[in-house]
């Protein structure tokens, strides 16, 4: 028996929920939290809003009060690169919080105070436990700002080798990362690296996350 927590960002991320209908609701901090049992499983999942900092908070509270042992984040991304296509699934391999800035003290850009590494790494084995090792396989960059414009999703891509952003990975990375419990983050690409994505975001998201859904379901009722 094991106790997963997953984090969504958004409401119309959260259609986990229409597979297992039966769960209890509670509130933390103003975050709704779902509890809910996949065969001999507990499951708590919470769609914490959009951000780094409503995603870092709902995690906290996910390893500290409801005690899982193995975090899940699955959600919308923007594409970087011009091969990845709309509704692909990427499972995070590395991530970047590209809104960290150090560099007056010497460390890089993206680096966190203490830490020799860049990079956060999401559990390699769960990732693949849930996605198998054949899928497709990327880093991702991580802020507290959609990026709609094409010229700045091209200069992310070149400046820290990502292929997908996002606004909530980072804020799960660092928490998990310091907690010393292992995450992984699957991703649904909705928009590419045109100009003015924001259309093509609202559009592809409204088909939701079938894709990781299917995966994450089959994972957790293991």
């Amino acid at each position: 028996m094991r106790k997963i927590g997953i984090v969504v960002a958004m409401n119309r991320e959260s259609a986990l929920l229409e597979i297992f209908k039966s769960y209890t609701e509670e509130k933390f901090c103003g975050i709704p939290f779902y509890i809910f049992k996949a065969e001999n499983n507990t499951i708590v999942l919470t769609t914490c809003g959009i951000g780094e900092v409503a995603a870092a908070s709902a995690t906290s509270i996910l390893i500290s009060h409801y005690g899982v042992e193995e975090i899940i984040n699955y959600g919308f991304v923007g594409s970087l690169k011009h091969d990845l296509p709309i509704n692909a699934v990427i499972g995070v391999n590395s991530v970047i919080h590209t809104d960290v800035d150090l560099t007056a003290f010497g460390s890089a850009l993206g680096q966190y105070d203490g830490r020799n590494e860049v990079d956060f790494k999401p559990n390699a084995t769960l990732t693949e436990n849930i996605l198998g090792k054949n899928s497709h396989f990327g880093r991702l960059a991580s802020a507290d700002k959609f990026i709609s414009d094409g010229k700045r999703k091209a200069a992310i891509a070149k400046d820290f080798s990502a292929d997908i952003c996002d606004m909530e990975g980072a804020g799960i990375a660092v928490v998990c990362t310091r907690s010393e419990i292992p995450f992984a983050l699957i991703k649904v690409v909705v928009d590419g690296i045109e100009d003015d994505c924001t259309q093509t975001f609202e559009t592809n998201s409204v088909f939701g996350v079938d894709g990781a859904i299917k995966k994450i379901a089959e994972y957790i009722t293991k």
